[in-house]
């Protein structure tokens, strides 16, 4: 028995041999102790890529959402970002 995680008491084989029958049995890489490390798939994982595009297009939609918020607020001032170009230069 691996003395690093404290466990003195229990044998891991015993403990799987102890729970297999039970709802919720144990396995040899569920115990850190017990030597035996559960096989890692990486399958799943995204890209590099696919993760700078995403966090493109969060930064572009965060953007966008800021200034449709700040053209808003205008409106409701009664001072609109968007006015015709005419009704500006004939006061002048």
């Amino acid at each position: 028995i691996n003395l690093k995680s404290g466990v003195t008491a229990f044998d891991p084989k015993m403990l799987v041999s102890r729970t297999a029958k039970l709802l919720c049995p144990l396995s040899l890489t569920d115990m850190k102790y017990s030597g035996v490390s559960a096989p890692t798939d990486d399958s799943d994982d995204l890209p590099a890529w696919a993760i700078a595009l995403i966090a493109v297009f969060c930064s572009l939609f965060v953007l966008v959402l800021a200034g449709a918020c700040y053209m808003f607020a205008r409106e409701k001032q009664g001072k609109p970002i968007f006015t015709e170009v005419t009704s500006e230069v004939a006061k002048a």
